[in-house]
């Protein structure tokens, strides 16, 4: 459990770090890094409630294996096209650190 903890929080952690480059190599505006900085947020928020209905209702390993695929299948899809997939790669990302 600890360990996928830690996967999971490496998704949402690891991009701020990387704003400012980017910013430089996708053109995006400070307005557009706000929202993509404010993303997890606004999902825990959206996505917190169905967690715990989802785990009694299919089994907490089963709920933490469809977090572990949304979280590969968000992350592939920032690093495959950033252009065009960061922000619902972000999604994808944040609704799956829900489901632990």
């Amino acid at each position: 459990m600890v360990v996928l903890a830690f996967n999971l929080r490496g998704a949402i952690t690891s991009l701020p770090p990387l704003f400012p480059e980017l910013s430089s190599s996708l053109h995006l505006s400070s307005a557009e890094i706000a929202v993509l900085a404010a993303t997890p947020v606004v999902c825990f928020g959206l996505f917190s409630g169905v967690a715990a209905p989802l785990s009694r209702r299919h089994g907490e390993e089963r709920v933490l294996l469809a977090a572990l695929v949304l979280l590969a299948v968000g992350l592939l899809c920032r690093a495959a096209l950033p252009g065009w997939l960061l922000f619902p790669g972000t999604v994808l990302a944040s609704a799956a650190r829900l489901s632990r």
